[in-house]
């Protein structure tokens, strides 16, 4: 079930930040009633199949809405069949199955990443990510999203890793006029360590507050012209130096992802057999 069995398989060794642990519910717990009592939407970001975001609902029935946020699809579709299964009781709640635990928030799933500018988190006002695999670039990609679109007094809990207290949202390509320029301040509000065997036993979870943001709202993707969408995929090229590593992410991917061999590229193959 877990996101890396499909690299595990074929012999490819997964990358950490997609490897799945479980956080510890208890430590979860006494972050949500210490920290987010006065919130009203809540999200986790690489929520896997679920399980805290389906925590945050029975533990918070003051929570308006929680969601998660999963790059894995098949993940995401594993949570979507854990939601699934989830009933409605006399009084029209919505129950976990096999258990009498009430889910009174709004439960909903999302898969995307964090660097495309257009998956919005701002409507939360509680923020959870297990940060402690995955690598700088993802949580940069993070506090840019938190800086673009969450509101002032947004709380964000990380574990093991701070996220940068200011920094600058660049521009996004071929939007500039509705997703400019801009920049962000977080202020470290607390840290905590607790429980978490998955990462040897403790983990330190840092817990920030927005002071401001750029709080951009929910916007849909514009229509690039074929020449938009050429002059994007040389960009990225042009940033790729190491071809190897290059080919192996595309490897990777397409193996995760169930793609014909055919369709992986050859090369990469000859070289690593």
């Amino acid at each position: 079930m877990d996101g890396y069995w499909p690299y595990v398989e074929s012999n490819r060794d997964p990358p950490r930040e997609y490897t799945y642990g479980e956080f510890d519910l208890s430590f979860f717990a006494h972050l949500l009633t210490t920290y987010c009592r006065e919130c009203r939407s809540f999200r986790d970001i690489g929520s896997g199949t679920g399980r805290l975001v389906f925590a945050s609902a029975a533990l918070m029935p003051s929570f308006e809405k929680c969601s998660g946020l999963e790059i894995l699809p098949r993940l995401h579709e594993c949570a979507i069949s854990n939601l699934d299964r989830c009933c409605r009781n006399k009084e029209g709640i919505l129950v976990f199955p096999g258990n009498d635990i009430e889910l009174k928030p709004f439960i909903q799933f999302e898969q995307g990443s964090l660097e495309d500018p257009y998956m919005f988190i701002g409507d939360a006002d509680a923020i959870f990510c297990f940060a402690s695999c995955m690598p700088e670039p993802v949580r940069a990609a993070l506090a840019i999203q938190i800086g673009r679109q969450c509101s002032n007094g947004t709380i964000i809990m990380t574990s093991e890793y701070p996220l940068h207290l200011s920094g600058t949202c660049p521009a996004v390509i071929d939007d500039e006029e509705r997703i400019p320029e801009g920049s962000y301040e977080l202020e470290l509000v607390d840290t905590v360590t607790g429980p978490c065997d998955v990462v040897g036993g403790t983990s330190t979870v840092f817990i920030h507050r927005v002071k401001k943001s750029m709080e951009l709202p929910k916007m849909e993707p514009p229509l690039l012209s074929l020449g938009q969408i050429a002059y994007r995929a040389v960009q990225q090229a042009e940033k790729t130096r190491n071809t190897d590593a290059f080919l192996r992410k595309v490897y990777n991917n397409m193996v995760f992802l169930g793609l014909p061999e055919r369709f992986w590229p050859r090369s990469f193959q000859r070289q690593d057999d």
